[in-house]
């Protein structure tokens, strides 16, 4: 299938498509609109380096790494649980960790702690719990660290002005010591004063008077143009699948399919429009190119149960009515279907004159509702092998016989299901395909042409029956009352 055809399936099928998605939006809409509303707060929090980086360089290559490092921080158990007591909400440290998330945006040394909550209140409330159970948290692990660094210097000094009294005043070695023990002081007082790493609040926990979630109107949006483009695939695929014609573009695909004409589309219900459309029939059979070569056309289709018996008897009466001087021979030795719906019996007929009786005698005449004569010869005795039968016998004896017609129409059996239609096809000048408009499938009847090809026989077009809907020219002949008038309207339902 290429893109054309491809895009004009979805077409065909653009409102039901169209429906089904604006229905899946409003179920998505109106589910979410009762589901539970959750609010989101969220907080910034400045990373700071102190005494672990010396220089400014240092420091901004810390910040970095000490902003990752607080963010998996504030995730730990110990600040979960300090979050959960400080915001007074009531709720698990399980239920803090589902609703609390910490990012950090760029490498600029930022936390973003957001939380999430089903009011702004409680939202507002757990953000800014966890930021200050991160920065406590942080703070107490500082001051730990300091301790911890200035408990051997300070033993140190202890030890050093132990020392330093129990020397002589004026020593060599108690200067020495006094050095020593001053170069200490300085150091502890260094680190003490030193500003250590930390993480401070730059912008308190806001939250916004509308949700986060649920979004109705964005998922519905979202379910709509999802729906649209999963039901629109859809739909070609089940065209694909189906194997049938578009109702839309029916003619279209069968000319591209067939590379033949449509030349009628018979509507499913009786009345002038089905006049007309077997005029429409007849009319471009008399004027296709090598009509005047044209006398004896077998009407055939790939499957049983389309109509094909109905357009050839109509097709037939359609000659008389013209005063043309028609026969129609009911090709169908296996089950014969003409002689029934004319009221005639099914002997003497085809199969007698296969067998060499006198082709005259096995015609009998019908007259139409317009005062000409029909001349039918029904399929006739059952016969064991119809196809041997047919074989070469058709166009040696029973056409000649037949010489005096100006048109022979032939119902055939369905060539899908037995050879008879093809070697009756293949011996006449023309032949026409019958369709049923809603259930024949495309690759049936691309098989059926393919086989009346190699047969040899002449497919001049392709008749769609039992078409639905209405037919604009019936409006305007039922209006003038012309049929009505005729009785043609009348004859095509009762032989139908």
């Amino acid at each position: 299938m290429d893109l054309r055809t491809h895009f004009a399936a979805m077409w065909r099928h653009r409102w039901v498509v169209l429906l089904a998605s604006v229905l899946v939006a409003v179920v998505v809409f109106v589910g979410l609109s009762f589901e539970a509303k959750v609010y989101q707060a969220t907080a910034e929090l400045s990373v700071t380096a102190g005494q672990a980086a010396s220089g400014q360089q240092a420091i901004q290559d810390a910040t970095p790494f000490l902003a990752v490092t607080y963010s998996t921080l504030a995730e730990t158990k110990p600040v979960l649980a300090d979050a959960a007591k400080l915001s007074h909400l009531h709720i698990s440290e399980e239920t803090a960790a589902a609703r609390i998330s910490v990012q950090t945006p760029g490498s600029i040394g930022y936390l973003q702690l957001t939380a999430t909550g089903p009011s702004p209140h409680d939202a507002i409330a757990l953000d800014s719990a966890i930021s200050t159970a991160l920065v406590d948290v942080v703070k107490t692990q500082q001051q730990q660290a300091l301790q911890a660094q200035l408990a051997p210097v300070q033993s140190e000094l202890q030890k050093l002005a132990g020392q330093i009294a129990s020397l002589p005043a004026g020593s060599s070695q108690q200067a020495t010591l006094q050095t020593q023990y001053q170069a200490l002081v300085q150091s502890l007082v260094t680190q003490q004063v030193t500003p250590p790493n930390g993480v401070s609040v730059v912008s308190p926990a806001q939250a916004p008077s509308s949700p986060v979630a649920p979004t109705p109107k964005r998922y519905s949006v979202l379910a709509f143009v999802t729906a649209l483009v999963i039901l629109a695939e859809l739909s070609v695929g089940y065209e694909v699948a189906s194997d049938r014609f578009s109702k839309a573009t029916r003619d279209d695909e069968i000319r591209r399919l067939t590379g033949l004409p449509v030349l009628a589309r018979i509507p499913r219900m009786p009345g002038p429009e089905l006049v007309e459309a077997f005029r429409t029939l007849r009319t471009s059979l008399l004027f296709m190119d090598g009509a005047s070569k044209t006398r004896t056309i077998a009407i055939v289709s790939s499957a049983p149960e389309v109509g094909k018996s109905f357009v050839s008897i109509n097709l037939a009466s359609s000659f008389a009515d013209l005063g043309i001087h028609a026969a129609l021979i009911d090709g169908d030795m296996r089950r014969p279907a003409v002689a029934s719906r004319l009221g005639l019996g099914d002997s003497p007929g085809l199969s007698e004159a296969l067998n060499g009786g006198d082709v005259a005698e096995r015609l009998v005449g019908r007259r139409t509702k317009s005062g000409f004569s029909i001349f039918v010869m029904p399929a006739g005795a059952p016969a064991t092998d119809p196809a041997a039968l047919l074989t070469g016998r058709l166009s040696e004896w029973v056409f000649p016989g037949l010489s005096s017609f100006d048109a022979v129409v032939i119902d055939t059996p369905a060539e899908g299901l037995f050879p008879d239609a093809s070697i009756i096809a293949s011996s006449c000048d023309a032949v026409v395909i019958v369709i049923d408009a809603m259930n024949t499938k495309r690759r049936s009847l691309k098989s059926l042409l393919d086989h009346l090809r190699e047969v040899g026989a002449h497919p001049q077009g392709v008749v769609v029956n039992r078409v639905p809907g209405p037919v604009r020219a019936g409006r305007y002949y039922s209006r003038s009352g012309y049929y009505s008038r005729s009785g043609n309207a009348e004859r095509v339902s009762r032989i139908r």
